[in-house]
């Protein structure tokens, strides 16, 4: 199996969950800023028209795999691998890891209400884990170099964001070089809420998205390659 896949112009990381935790304990021990980006079709479109975005994801030390349907238009979509994506496997061990060796966290969001729902989910399903800072831009009237210095200020290890796209993305481009923590994760609200199965119907939409997204990913490499 290819680890390195190129999809509608972007290159991706194709690991199982295992092997990507594998990967990942070794960005604490850097002293520098690896970022761990999960990869949905949505950032991928955007990636195609978002410098900031595209960057982002050439730049990421890590990418994940976020949908059924990526794994469908790359033709590996095993029952293993299926599973592991819908219910999020990645995020809940890192999560557990990060707990278990009392790693210290910031938590960057756009919005209160943001950090106050990620705080209540971590007190239920993470209890000991170590918030060294927290901050929600709109209380700071979105100064990014203000979120830099409170972030290098908490000592924190990881930095998990729960920023909206494409913003997200702008601030890590922006500032990745100043920023002190050993691991930069973003967050997507389904990381926090496994999606399992679903109904029929809904496991038959994710079916055709991803033989659309395959279909326009095999137009995309075929023009691109007699240009």
């Amino acid at each position: 199996m290819l680890k390195k896949v190129n999809l509608l112009g972007t290159e991706i990381d194709n690991y199982t969950a295992h092997e990507a935790l594998e990967r990942v304990e070794s960005f604490l021990d850097e002293k520098r800023l690896d970022t761990v980006a999960t990869v949905t079709t949505r950032l991928l479109r955007s990636a195609q028209t978002n410098a900031a975005v595209r960057k982002y994801l050439e730049e990421a030390s890590l990418t994940i795999i976020g949908e059924e349907e990526i794994l469908q238009a790359l033709g590996c979509d095993t029952v293993e691998r299926r599973t592991e994506t819908l219910e999020h496997f990645f995020f809940r061990e890192f999560m557990k890891r990060i707990e278990r060796n009392h790693k210290a966290i910031f938590l960057l969001a756009d919005e209160r209400e943001q950090l106050s729902e990620f705080l209540m989910y971590g007190a239920e399903h993470f209890p000991r884990l170590i918030f060294e800072g927290r901050l929600a831009l709109e209380e700071n009237g979105g100064d990014w170099d203000g979120a830099v210095n409170e972030i290098n200020a908490s000592s924190a290890d990881v930095v998990l964001s729960l920023m909206r796209s494409p913003v997200q993305e702008e601030f890590l481009v922006r500032n990745r070089k100043r920023i002190n923590a050993r691991i930069w994760y973003g967050i997507m609200p389904r990381d926090i809420v496994p999606e399992g199965k679903g109904s029929l119907s809904e496991r038959i939409n994710r079916q055709i998205r991803g033989f659309i997204l395959k279909r326009q990913a095999r137009r995309y490499s075929m023009e691109n390659h007699y240009r």
